[in-house]
């Protein structure tokens, strides 16, 4: 007789955390996330329930991303909007027709957790009467995307009163704006919303850059994602720690941390 024993970890919801030790399970997940996609394994659906931590011995937290049932192998197929509709890149949720699933629009999802995470969690714990929950009872893709533009549009404000993630509110700032491609002046009123105000004269790497006559690779556009945490590293002191979170091929000699 043959005994097959299978142990499991203990997972814990992402949102159990805030500010630091979040962002560091939020960048282990996508660090993980890439690798898997290069190797032709396919998640779609990076949305904040799948996003979970393992505690480790030293009492630290590893980032997981679970729930990878939805079209694990590359080319065997996918409605082009598969996913959860909060967290669903904008592209999916507004375009009609047949849409090509690539790497960004995951990476998008994973960056719509941000101000899900901010918003609704303080402490860990769900807030009275959490805002941008609307978002998941939209009846349609188009409803929810149109929801997120007005976010957008109100970035600004969207994270008045915010006490337990402050410094990380820049990140998800600067991520968002990269989903946005505003006009320059709608964007600098918009950086009026980060915490520390001389990040308002530094453009940020934007890696959701793309036209309709250039799209980014899937390498071009997770070098880019990582190069806005960088520069917000290296401009933003409390955020410094970012360093530290970067695959370490992408620091540079000048910022490695020992």
């Amino acid at each position: 007789m043959q005994i097959v024993v299978t142990i499991a970890e203990v997972l814990e919801p992402i949102t159990n955390l805030d500010g630091a030790a979040f962002m560091r399970a939020w960048t282990d997940i996508a660090k993980c996330h890439y690798a898997l996609w290069t190797r032709g394994v396919r998640h779609w659906d990076p949305s904040i329930s799948n996003l979970m931590v393992n505690k480790q011995r030293d009492g630290a937290y590893t980032g997981v991303l679970s729930d990878w049932d939805l079209d694990p192998v590359e080319g065997s197929g996918v409605p082009e909007r598969t996913g959860t509709l909060p967290f669903m890149a904008q592209d999916l949720l507004r375009h009609v027709g047949d849409m090509e699933r690539l790497y960004r629009h995951d990476l998008e999802s994973l960056v719509w957790t941000l101000p899900w995470a901010i918003l609704r969690y303080q402490s860990g714990k769900l807030v009275d009467n959490p805002p941008i929950a609307h978002w998941v009872t939209d009846r349609t893709c188009y409803d929810c995307g149109a929801h997120k533009v007005v976010f957008l549009d109100g970035l600004d404000t969207a994270f008045e009163g915010i006490e337990t993630w402050s410094e990380e509110v820049a990140i998800a700032i600067y991520m968002l704006l990269d989903l946005d491609l505003a006009s320059a002046a709608r964007r600098d009123r918009l950086l009026k919303a980060i915490p520390d105000f001389r990040l308002r004269q530094r453009n940020p790497a934007c890696w959701r850059r793309m036209s309709a006559s250039l799209e980014l690779s899937a390498q071009e556009v997770y070098e880019g994602f990582w190069e806005t945490l960088r520069g917000l590293a290296e401009k933003y002191e409390e955020l410094l720690y970012v360093i530290g979170l970067l695959p370490r091929d992408s620091i540079p000699s000048s910022l490695v941390v020992c």
